[in-house]
């Protein structure tokens, strides 16, 4: 009964590392998407032709959104997978 207790554990221990280690995977996918955004976003603002929304003219700034409100596409609020993103920075970075 008590190997059987602590195989339980042992088995929880390694589903906790597993977890830990997955999530960890994915904070940092996370973290690469949001600085490739980011980085496109300020290297080639005339694809969209908005400016980034803190500076925006009067009235349009991130202090004026709303929920729910409509703000325009760019590189920060469009659906460009991963992929494409690192995609279209690799492309930026050639000469």
């Amino acid at each position: 009964m008590l190997d059987l207790l602590e195989d339980k554990i042992q088995n929880q221990k390694a589903l906790d590392d597993y977890f830990l280690a997955l999530g960890k995977v994915v904070s940092n996918l996370q973290s690469l998407e949001l600085i490739i955004r980011l980085f496109l976003h300020n290297a080639d603002p005339r694809r969209y032709g908005a400016s980034p929304p803190e500076a925006g003219p009067s009235g349009t700034g991130l202090q004026s959104l709303v929920v729910g409100g409509v703000v325009p596409e760019n590189y920060i609020t469009n659906y460009d997978s991963l992929g494409d993103l690192v995609t279209r920075y690799n492309n930026m970075l050639q000469f």
